[in-house]
């Protein structure tokens, strides 16, 4: 990829790429600011900022509706100075015919150049393009996937252990089924910055519990399922719920309940359209704990996006 010291007025360039990448991954978000400042680094020459910029576009992070033919335009200038990430991101484009006329041969040919540039997640994207074929009914390298995601783990890529703990925790690819190695890559995914992957350690905790009730796991499970829902999974949302609501747990707290239902409709941006009095005083009043789980799925059911 060409060096920044190849580009004129390099050291500008450099400030507007970092501050546009401290507005968008530091604690003071801003997406439109970053967008902003991704976009002067790009127009000046900047391929890491154009490949940036071609993201927010494609989300719609600049404040505008998602922009995908102006996307790619951008994510080309990136794909010639050879950006790994943006290869990969071509790549895919390809493989699923999104924005651009699909060509599978020719996007894995960009995948593989995207491993070579050294992206980690490629090798991710290309075991799960695999994974696909095998659940088509295609048969596959199960070597191969396994290389590419072990050596995509190596490299400290939380989604490599994600899948992983798929593959066994389900058996897949001839793999034997194993709960315990799908467990420690749930967990590793977590500690590598997977949030959402706790939700897996906090289910499979919670299965545990429920064939065999250990008073000691309820406060593992909980721990687990709340990393999860500081990512915004919405699924932990509704586990915690019931968690609160269900007698086997022994918590039985409707209080906490409804806090986390309102904590849920915040995160689905929607407005709380009924009075929040008329969930309490009903749910007061039903001592059946199914009951509970049941009213409480039905609202959930009602604000959860389509």
């Amino acid at each position: 990829m060409r060096d920044f010291a190849d580009v004129e007025g390099s050291q500008i360039l450099r400030e507007e790429y970092d501050k546009g990448l401290e507005f968008l991954k530091g604690k003071n978000k801003d997406y439109k600011k970053a967008t902003t400042c991704f976009r002067k680094a790009a127009v000046a020459g900047n391929p890491l900022a154009s490949y940036r910029f071609a993201i927010c576009l494609s989300l719609g992070l600049g404040g505008k509706k998602p922009d995908d033919q102006r996307a790619i335009g951008w994510l080309l200038k990136a794909v010639d100075a050879e950006v790994a990430e943006a290869v990969r991101e071509y790549a895919l484009c390809l493989i699923n015919g999104f924005v651009v006329r699909q060509d599978t041969v020719k996007g894995l040919e960009y995948l593989n150049k995207a491993i070579e540039l050294g992206s980690s997640q490629a090798k991710v994207d290309l075991a799960d393009y695999y994974i696909s074929l095998n659940d088509s009914g295609n048969t596959v390298d199960t070597d191969k996937v396994e290389e590419l995601l072990s050596t995509a783990l190596k490299e400290g890529n939380a989604k490599a252990a994600n899948l992983l703990g798929v593959i066994n925790g389900k058996g897949m690819l001839g793999f034997t089924e194993n709960a315990d190695k799908a467990f420690e890559y749930f967990k590793q995914a977590g500690e590598l910055g997977l949030d959402k992957a706790y939700f897996n350690v906090a289910y499979m905790l919670d299965e545990k519990y429920k064939a065999n009730p250990t008073e000691e796991l309820v406060p593992q499970i909980i721990s687990y399922y709340e990393k999860a829902k500081s990512s915004g999974f919405l699924a932990a949302y509704q586990e915690l719920i019931f968690i609160y609501c269900d007698q086997i747990y022994g918590l039985c707290d409707n209080v906490k309940a409804k806090m986390l239902f309102v904590e849920f409709v915040n995160e689905c941006n929607k407005p709380l359209e009924f009075d929040l009095d008329c969930i309490i005083q009903p749910l007061d009043r039903i001592d059946d704990f199914e009951g509970k789980k049941k009213l409480f799925k039905q609202l959930i059911d009602s604000i959860k996006p389509k």
